[in-house]
């Protein structure tokens, strides 16, 4: 029975474009113990594939698309995610990299675009996006950078610097912030002329 929930609740985590079928299947157990859990579409068509050691998901978790290409890749360590889980496009692409520690996302979530160009990076800590210590960038589908934030807080009071770009690279606008205040906040035209101020 345990095993059957643990199953049940990891798919539930695993997003999926078309019902499943209900009963999953085990692979026979390796002279480590080790067996795979597969599930399918109702078409048929292999939807996931968990590798277990005895009743404890452990080794790696695959979440497939109905067309067979790889959808979701999960490095799994007593039953939890831990190290990069790796999300890709229909095309094989990656779209997202989330690293893990003992179950919740902890570190520098990375997005990309199909080009295969990185299209943002958030610092996330367990389990949530760290406000407490921002590091932020987006990157437009050329490579250049559209945006870039850090912020902290010391003692109660934030303290930061954003800026955005425009798309050929020059400064677009930047926002000074210290102990709670704004401090200054430019913006610039395309040639990087400065165009307002506060």
């Amino acid at each position: 029975m345990t095993k059957i929930f643990l199953i049940l609740l990891f798919v539930l985590m695993c997003p999926v474009s078309s019902f499943a079928a209900e009963e999953p299947v085990a692979s026979p157990e390796n002279t480590d113990g080790v067996y795979i859990v597969q599930k399918y579409y109702d078409s048929g068509k292999l939807l996931s594939e968990t590798e277990y050691k005895g009743e404890v998901p452990q080794g790696t978790a695959k979440t497939y698309y109905e067309s067979g290409q790889l959808k979701i890749e999960t490095p799994i360590e007593g039953g939890l995610p831990e190290g990069v889980e790796k999300v890709y496009y229909t095309n094989g692409k990656i779209w997202m990299e989330r690293p893990y520690t003992q179950g919740k996302i902890n570190g520098m979530v990375k997005t990309y675009y199909e080009n295969g160009q990185l299209k943002s990076e958030r610092n996330y800590k367990r389990g949530e996006p760290d406000d407490a210590n921002v590091h932020q960038k987006e990157y437009y589908p050329n490579g250049n950078l559209k945006m870039e934030a850090t912020s902290q807080y010391v003692k109660d009071s934030l303290h930061g610097v954003a800026k955005t770009y425009h798309e050929n690279g020059k400064l677009k606008s930047e926002t000074v912030i210290k102990d709670s205040a704004l401090i200054s906040q430019e913006a610039y035209d395309q040639r990087g002329n400065l165009i307002t101020e506060e």
